[in-house]
């Protein structure tokens, strides 16, 4: 992203759930926590808005991969 490498997270992987997709296009929510940035590979996006920047919630700080970035 802007010249950097951005480290990616598989979403299905991280929650261990099977990948409904089948389209072969990537969706990245790119996200910040603790300084860190990272792209969260997500199936589908229903809908796009105005970017509002909020923290990380707690449940997914606790995630181990999203400790690592």
């Amino acid at each position: 992203m802007r010249g950097n490498l951005l480290p990616l997270l598989y979403l299905d992987e991280q929650f261990r759930v099977e990948n409904s997709s089948s389209d072969e296009t990537l969706n990245i929510v790119v996200l910040h926590a603790d300084n860190h940035q990272f792209g969260l590979v997500v199936d589908m996006i229903s809908n796009t808005e105005e970017i509002v920047v909020k923290p990380l919630g707690k449940q997914l700080k606790e995630i181990p991969a999203v400790k690592l970035c």
